[in-house]
């Protein structure tokens, strides 16, 4: 037998050596297995677990007013312009479920194809600053933004299969999934389903009796939802443009009846799968819809109408399968109704000149008209008469052959056949807007004055646009509380007289002035000049 020695220098036989080792490999063995166990034991408790829950829901509504974007805050009644306006035409606005990532189209001059989708994600740091990224994907449109505001899915006309849908993560600007035939994709709240139209090049809204689909993400699997109601069949309809409520409970979607040549809005609860109308928008031009989620936890429906043969489109809620009793938003939309027009309206009126947007919205409101030869002339002066017409559109006051005219004895011959200028000077006049420079002149080839700006159309229209804006503000119902950008840079104080126009302001009381001379604005046209062109001295 052979025998070594410990380290205590006792003997010991190498068997007993040999059993000891066997007998640490068995504990190490035992000690591998109760820790697999433990992990086995902590994944299933980890599968246990109920599966995460969606993003919290924000209480915005984004819309497009005025030529660019606005934010609700539903929390605090209050709206706030999102975007500077640029003069490029915007719309089709989608944003995450929590309210940090917001998408839109965009047309861009000069840009290929023209078109292009924007992106501004809020920034992870105490300010809460925003960041904007461009997905650089040609004719890119109906942008949806995934719950988490990382990803963006956009549909792109003209590929191979008609129409293709994109899946692109926004900080890279990488395509990580490309959906042929997809169309107004939008996910669910928890990230999982996505709901989304096929459409075929025979049929404009889809395959004759197509539904909307849905594609599990996880399952890789598709289903068909129908859409006929109680006594319908499938051929009747054809379903588009379908979106999940904040909550995940029901999708909304638009309903074209081809026998009955009717649209309507839709819903269909996630639960029991049934489809329910919530209002007929036959009547209507055109129309979309986005949902709201209220800071009491409730999902409410907002929807775009515009009126048949050409308008203004409003946002209105909708409750019960009716409006609400006033319209949430006037001349406001989620499309492309209340942007920009796609090219400037007059010839001389470039993108790059800093009253585009002014001049432009006041041209897309029928505001002003410029002249035959399709010019604006933003060098030229504006005149006391220009003005008026222009003041006297933005107030909605009534104008007609039949009103008394002011008593003004340069106003010329009235010409019956247009209300240029007396009839817009008369209603200006009537209102308690303007004076005259006299008792019998209203002196309307003078120039309206402006401080700090040239005496021009260019400056008058963006003041004119600022008068908009401030306009805006009760039809909303959120007096002063909607802000409204400046187009301009705001002129110095100047110093005086107060100007013999005789523009009151609005703290002024109609056919009194105040006495003291303070700098006043009356929508945001100042009340005191010493230019010589204005009449004022």
């Amino acid at each position: 037998m052979d025998y070594v020695t410990c380290r205590h220098g006792h003997p010991l036989c190498s068997n007993t050596r040999r059993a000891e080792s066997v007998s640490q490999l068995h504990r190490a063995r035992a000690f591998i297995f109760v820790v697999l166990a433990a992990v086995v034991a902590l994944c299933a408790w980890v599968a246990a677990l109920p599966a995460p829950a969606a993003a919290a829901p924000a209480n915005d509504l984004f819309f497009v007013h005025l030529g660019h974007i606005w934010r609700w805050d539903g929390a605090t009644s209050r709206v706030y312009p999102f975007t500077q306006p640029n003069g490029n035409r915007v719309g089709n606005v989608a944003w995450s479920v929590n309210g940090n990532c917001v998408a839109w189209t965009e047309s861009v001059p000069d840009y290929p194809m023209s078109q292009r989708v924007h992106v501004k994600e809020r920034v992870a740091n105490p300010t809460g600053d925003w960041k904007e990224h461009v997905i650089d994907i040609a004719w890119a449109d109906n942008a949806a933004v995934s719950p988490d505001g990382r990803r963006v899915m956009v549909s792109v006309e003209g590929t191979p299969s008609g129409i293709t849908t994109y899946e692109v993560i926004i900080q890279t600007n990488e395509i990580v999934a490309t959906r042929p035939g997809w169309v107004w994709a939008a996910w669910s709240p928890t990230n999982i389903l996505i709901a989304y139209n096929k459409l075929t090049q025979t049929a404009p809204f889809g395959l004759v009796g197509s539904s909307f689909w849905m594609y599990n993400q996880i399952t890789k699997t598709d289903t068909e939802i129908p859409v006929p109601t109680a006594g319908q069949t499938e051929q009747d309809y054809r379903a588009r443009a379908p979106q999940w409520s904040p909550t995940g409970t029901s999708i909304v979607f638009s309903k074209r009846n081809i026998t009955e040549h009717r649209d309507v809005l839709a819903s269909i609860d996630m639960k029991t799968l049934t489809v329910a109308n919530r209002l007929d928008v036959t009547e209507f031009g055109s129309h979309d819809k986005r949902w709201y989620y209220t800071p009491t936890g409730l999902d409410r429906l907002y929807v775009e109408t515009t009126p048949k043969g050409g308008g203004q489109p409003t946002i209105s809620e909708l409750t019960s399968g009716v409006f609400a009793l006033w319209p949430k938003f006037l001349e406001s939309s989620f499309g492309m109704n209340a942007s920009l027009p796609a090219q400037s309206p007059f010839t001389d009126v470039p993108h790059g000149s800093w009253y585009y947007h002014a001049v432009v919205t006041m041209r897309a409101k029928e505001l002003i008209s410029g002249y035959a030869d399709d010019t604006f002339r933003p060098t030229e002066p504006l005149l006391r008469a220009q003005f008026a017409k222009m003041i006297t559109t933005v107030a909605k006051l009534a104008v007609d052959e039949n009103m008394p005219l002011p008593p003004f004895s340069d106003l010329g011959p009235d010409d019956t056949a247009t209300l240029y200028p007396h009839e817009y000077i008369a209603a200006a006049y009537n209102a308690g807007i303007v004076m005259g420079t006299s008792a019998t002149t209203f002196s309307l080839e003078q120039c309206h004055p402006r401080p700090g700006h040239d005496h021009d159309r260019a400056g008058g229209g963006s003041s004119m646009a600022g008068t908009v804006g401030a306009g805006t503000r009760k039809v909303h119902g959120l007096p002063g509380r909607f802000r409204i950008p400046p187009t301009a840079p705001r002129p110095a104080k100047p110093s005086g007289t107060t100007c013999s126009m005789g523009l009151r302001s609005r703290a002024g009381i109609p056919g009194r002035r105040r006495p003291e001379p303070r700098w006043r604005r009356c929508s945001s046209i100042c009340l005191r000049s010493t230019d010589p062109c204005s009449g004022c001295g």
